[in-house]
């Protein structure tokens, strides 16, 4: 849903209405497409995990940690 760009690297966000979503098809697409570095799956749900590597769910409650996030994603 939203593609950004930060020092050179691409990030993909995409929002779910459900509470626990799953990595699709097409987002894995996306990441290979994109040479996305990292995704967030943002979500209604209570809490924020890491699905894999490069791949996390964010609850909406935690959107405001993205920046650090986006940061610690550089290492």
């Amino acid at each position: 849903d939203l593609l950004s760009f930060h020092r050179g690297r691409a990030y993909g966000i995409e929002a779910k209405f459900s509470e626990a979503p799953s990595v699709t098809r097409s987002m894995q697409t996306a990441m290979a497409d994109l040479d996305l570095h990292h995704l967030w799956i943002v979500c209604p749900g209570s809490h924020s995990y890491p699905v894999s590597d490069r791949v996390s769910v964010l609850a909406v409650q935690d959107i405001f940690s993205l920046p650090e996030q986006i940061e610690s994603a550089l290492d």
